[in-house]
């Protein structure tokens, strides 16, 4: 997924994978195409923001009895900013 980054002179690129164990990897692009390097996160569901904060969707390690459908969240505020 193609995300813009650093005020619209970059580009976040989530690079995309199917297998829920392997962590997310979000590549940093200059606008001609080089690469500025890459950041890895944790495992789950991964996006970046319109104001470039990386949010993603974290499974607990227990889930309760009562907890079902427990969601929780990390976020990074303006990591691509």
């Amino acid at each position: 997924m193609l995300y813009g980054a650093h005020n619209g002179s970059a580009y976040a690129v989530l690079h995309l994978n199917e297998d829920p164990n392997i962590k997310a990897v979000i590549e940093t692009v200059s606008a001609s195409g080089h690469s500025c390097g890459t950041s890895t996160f944790g495992r789950g569901g991964t996006r970046v923001g319109y104001d470039g904060t990386v949010v993603q969707s974290v499974t607990p390690l227990h889930l309760y009895p009562m907890a079902e459908f427990d969601c929780r969240w990390e976020w990074w505020p303006g990591f691509f900013h």
